[in-house]
């Protein structure tokens, strides 16, 4: 043990080198912020919660807005097929006076 021991002056006891490091490293890790109070993070913790919730509560409104704007589009939709509808019915009036006027005309003749 004494080979192991040969750099280190005979007055060092290992297991003060060991604590001391210890404290050196609980001190060097809360200032390098490390290591940290638990009511810090649960503060921390709760900040993220809330953060969460009003995250969920934003996506919540966007999906609701998202489903108020699929139903008007498909209501719209709908709307704009009955004025195609009555369009073509429109049109297909409007030709067959159109064709009835000519035989007229023709059958006049």
């Amino acid at each position: 043990m004494d080979d192991l021991l040969g750099g280190f002056p005979a007055g060092l006891n290992l297991p003060n080198i060991g604590a001391g490091a210890l404290v050196v490293l609980t001190v060097l890790a809360i200032m390098r912020g490390w290591l940290v109070p638990g009511r810090q993070v649960d503060r921390l913790m709760k900040i993220h919660e809330d953060r969460l919730a009003e995250e969920k509560a934003r996506g919540d409104e966007w999906r609701s807005a998202a489903a108020v704007a699929s139903a008007r589009n498909d209501e719209l939709t709908r709307q704009v097929a009955q004025l195609q509808e009555v369009g073509r019915t429109t049109l297909g009036m409007i030709e067959g006076m159109k064709m009835a006027v000519e035989q007229r005309g023709r059958a006049g003749r």
